[in-house]
């Protein structure tokens, strides 16, 4: 097992992924409040959303249930110079209102599968304490992987990464994907690495990370079409396409209160 709790986001172009998301995240942010507000990020990992959107002039707060990544997350935020903007909590995302008190936001995000990592019953649960901490107004972002895509397979392996840490010594990731059930509600993600001996640069070690995720679908938002205080649409990634279950790579669910 590895345990460095910055592997996940070296195996992420981050560059590339925030270029590809910067004109969904200006264009909701700008439908909320054109320049100013409070932002919250649910597992928000190192920070990289919202030191992205700290940058336009947004306030906002972190949450994880990561030590590590929330201290890694502000440090970031101090070498940014950005501290005065940006604040991160350790806290689970099931206890929301519990660990955010009376606060209210104007926008509340959670990307990148985080969500999938509980059972439905506690998703549910996660949506109803966000749409109980927007403002009037304000909007939830939810982003997660559309494994349905990948109903009809067994198995199926992510783009593999190639990294060299701060010694230049090489990390090779491999991300392997199954089913867990017969009934395509979980899945198992196995992260493989080989990574270069800190004593022989010859040598590679070995090392792998299992992670199980639910898997959300459409369905699962259908009890709030009753409730006539929000507005909910489905996209099939940032680009606004439509969602569609067979094809699209992501899930993006975009709630807006009245």
């Amino acid at each position: 097992m590895f345990e460095e709790s910055n592997l996940f986001y070296k195996m992420v172009d981050w560059e590339k992924r925030l270029e590809r998301e910067r004109s969904f995240f200006k264009k909701n942010l700008k439908n909320v409040l054109p320049t100013e507000g409070d932002i919250l990020d649910l597992g928000c990992g190192i920070g990289h959303h919202l030191t992205m959107i700290a940058q336009w002039g947004y306030k906002g707060l972190g949450l994880d249930f990561s030590e590590a990544s929330i201290e890694m997350a502000s440090q970031k935020s101090k070498q940014d110079n950005l501290d005065h903007l940006l604040e991160y909590i350790y806290a689970d995302m099931r206890e929301l209102l519990n660990s955010i008190k009376n606060r209210k936001f104007d926008l509340i995000i959670c990307i990148g599968n985080s969500f999938a990592l509980f059972p439905l019953e506690e998703r549910l649960s996660i949506v109803d304490q966000a749409l109980s901490a927007l403002k009037p107004r304000g909007k939830l972002i939810l982003q997660v992987v559309n494994y349905l895509k990948h109903a009809n397979e067994t198995e199926w392996i992510i783009n593999p990464s190639v990294f060299r840490n701060e010694e230049g010594m090489l990390s090779f990731f491999v991300r392997i994907i199954e089913w867990a059930d017969e009934r395509n509600e979980k899945v198992n993600m196995y992260v493989q690495r080989l990574h270069q001996d800190s004593v022989n640069f010859t040598e590679f070690i070995h090392s792998q990370k299992i992670t199980e995720f639910y898997v959300p679908k459409k369905s699962d938002f259908n009890y709030l079409n009753k409730n006539e205080k929000i507005r909910i649409n489905l996209l099939g990634d940032y680009s606004g396409i439509e969602f569609k279950e067979s094809s699209s790579n992501d899930l993006i669910v975009i709630i807006d209160k009245n």
